[in-house]
């Protein structure tokens, strides 16, 4: 705690109950999500029918670390699999450039919030392990704790992966990428935090 911060603010609900458990009251953190800049990560004009090429996108899979058992699950089903991150030596600073080309994308996190603005299916999975692929039934679930490490509780072991592939859905998919880009635009987030800065500048 410090004297001079009258309002703490958390990404999601995982960090909310952290600052809770070490004495922070509830009206102490407010939840602002993270985002994704729409001007950059634009919607595809058709998600496949079928899912042809993934990514696995993280910083923290390597060739030897993680991303075997992805590879070997994509191979399993006709996917052709790339690995992009600093783990891997190629990590990128224009990610939507490259989103757009997946019609799956494994990732976490504002890694994931941008896949599934261009509209990718998205399995929650990192070093931590693997949650599910994103869906209608469990977006706002995931959306509550960031698509994050909260929620990756299963080993990452190909039959897994290959379970969540089979989930792939167009029409779903749609409905998710739709989803997050109404919840997760940057300019709803800016006043959002616009709104945290006047109401705390008010009350002190």
């Amino acid at each position: 705690r410090h004297a001079n911060i009258l309002q703490y603010v958390a990404v999601d609900y995982n960090c909310k109950e952290r600052y809770q458990e070490n004495g922070f009251e509830d009206d102490d953190i407010e939840i602002i999500y993270n985002w994704a800049n729409l001007s950059r990560f634009k919607l595809r004009k058709t998600i496949s029918a079928t899912p042809r090429k993934a990514l696995a996108f993280s910083n923290y899979m390597s060739q030897t670390n993680i991303f075997p058992s992805i590879k070997e699950a994509c191979l399993s089903q006709d996917i052709e699999i790339d690995l992009i991150g600093s783990g891997n030596g190629n990590a990128t600073t224009t990610p939507e450039n490259i989103l757009g080309q997946y019609d799956i994308v494994f990732g976490k996190a504002k890694a994931a919030i941008e896949a599934m603005a261009t509209g990718a299916a998205v399995i929650v999975c990192d070093f931590r392990g693997l949650a599910e692929m994103v869906t209608p039934e469990n977006m706002l679930h995931y959306r509550k704790y960031n698509f994050g490490m909260k929620l990756m509780t299963n080993k990452i072991q190909t039959d897994l992966i290959i379970h969540e592939i089979k989930k792939y859905d167009p029409e779903n998919i749609l409905k998710v990428s739709n989803f997050i880009r109404k919840e997760a635009d940057l300019m709803s987030i800016v006043s959002q935090l616009e709104n945290t800065y006047s109401r705390v500048i008010v009350e002190y």
